[in-house]
């Protein structure tokens, strides 16, 4: 990791006030842009890691991307700003959520797991996500078919104020592109790829998505994942052909209903899921 005294000061037009997290991919800040008679706008900046944004491939599909990610506009969508580069720094400037991420909430539940209405509740907002830009066309009405590919804990923002956003629209395709020619990439994202993903099919469609939320709801009301293991291969086996138990077998206060949409949104065969988030 590196020394966080080498974070800047300044990007472009944005001043740097905290670092709030850094990943394999990227560095997240908290800044502001600042205008005329004291005017303050408060902005994430997600800055791509310097050996990724120094891949060709990475950097032009990178840029494709968050073009398209831009145009979604939607309440429980980070909604993207600006991307920008400032002396070979790539960069995005998105919606800053002051709360916490879905990761971090769940770490902090005894056994793992929320309330059921809750579970539901961030489930439901999720799905309007995911329909919103599911169905997304561009100006001449040709579908965008925008795919998220990385539906996780980590990427659902549940603000101070109750809102549930999903984040990182626009880079994540760009990173499945990358993910087996990089060391590392896959593994932490198993326990929520869709069979597909993992097996590198390039048919992946809408459903994948499906398949990664019905991972983090089944997360969400169990506090367990069953595609996750501790030997690498093993979460490969486990995601390609995965198994889950009916959700109310590990907490009998479930209703029986959750059963059949969790089961329906994992099937190992996209046919058989869900066909829009909508549905």
């Amino acid at each position: 990791m590196e020394d966080p005294s080498n974070d800047p000061a300044r990007l472009g037009p944005y001043r740097v006030v905290r670092q709030l997290g850094r990943g394999g991919m990227a560095t997240v800040y908290l800044a502001e842009r600042c205008g005329p008679e004291g005017f303050r706008k408060q902005v994430a900046l997600k800055v791509i890691r310097g050996e990724l944004a120094a891949n060709a491939a990475f950097r032009a599909m990178f840029i494709e991307e968050a073009k398209i990610a831009q145009t979604l506009a939607h309440g429980n969508v980070v909604q993207i700003f600006e991307l920008g580069e400032v002396e070979g720094d790539y960069f995005i400037a998105m919606e800053y959520v002051a709360g916490a991420s879905l990761l971090d909430l769940l770490k902090t539940m005894p056994d793992g797991a929320l309330p059921a209405p809750v579970a539901l509740y961030i489930t439901r907002c999720v799905c309007r996500a995911l329909q919103h830009a599911h169905t997304r066309h561009d100006a001449d009405g040709r579908p965008l078919t925008i795919i998220h590919r990385d539906v996780s804990p980590h990427n659902v923002l549940l603000s101070d104020d109750g809102q549930v956003k999903l984040a990182d629209f626009g880079i994540a395709r760009a990173i499945d592109r990358l993910s087996r020619s990089l060391p590392g990439t896959l593994k932490g994202k198993v326990g929520y790829l869709s069979p597909e993903q993992v097996a590198g099919r390039s048919d992946v469609d809408q459903r994948s998505d499906l398949f990664s939320l019905g991972m983090v709801a089944f997360q969400m009301l169990t506090g367990q994942n069953p595609l996750a293991a501790s030997d690498f291969k093993e979460s490969l086996q486990r995601a390609l052909n995965p198994r889950l138990p009916p959700p109310s077998t590990l907490r009998p206060d479930l209703d029986s209903r959750v059963d059949g949409l969790i089961e329906r949104a994992v099937q190992r065969d996209p046919a058989d899921r869900f066909s829009s988030a909508q549905h």
